[in-house]
């Protein structure tokens, strides 16, 4: 989680469309969610309206705060994410 957070926050994430076109591994930048821009970090967690509802319960009254956890809320609401299976999680899988 704490890898994944810092790469949003610098703005070098696999989840953002625009990384991934700067490096190769996508022929476009634009956001595959809205369409309408490039998706680049600031997209992605400030502008893209196909978030807006998860922004919005993340950060209530646009109060955007850099709290890693809140990040991470914000991640996994719109899907970009998913948090890790704890140890007695992994046990009721595996059985």
């Amino acid at each position: 989680m704490c890898v994944t957070v810092a790469q949003v926050r610098t703005g070098h994430s696999p989840l953002v469309t625009a990384y991934l076109h700067h490096i190769g591994r996508r022929d476009s930048d634009i956001c595959p969610h809205c369409h309408s821009a490039d998706e680049t970090v600031e997209h992605l967690v400030f502008q893209c309206p196909a978030n807006d509802h998860a922004r919005r319960d993340t950060w209530p009254g646009d109060t955007f705060t850099t709290d890693p956890r809140r990040l991470w809320s914000y991640l996994e609401r719109i899907g970009a994410v998913t948090r890790p299976l704890t140890g007695n999680e992994r046990e009721r899988v595996n059985k």
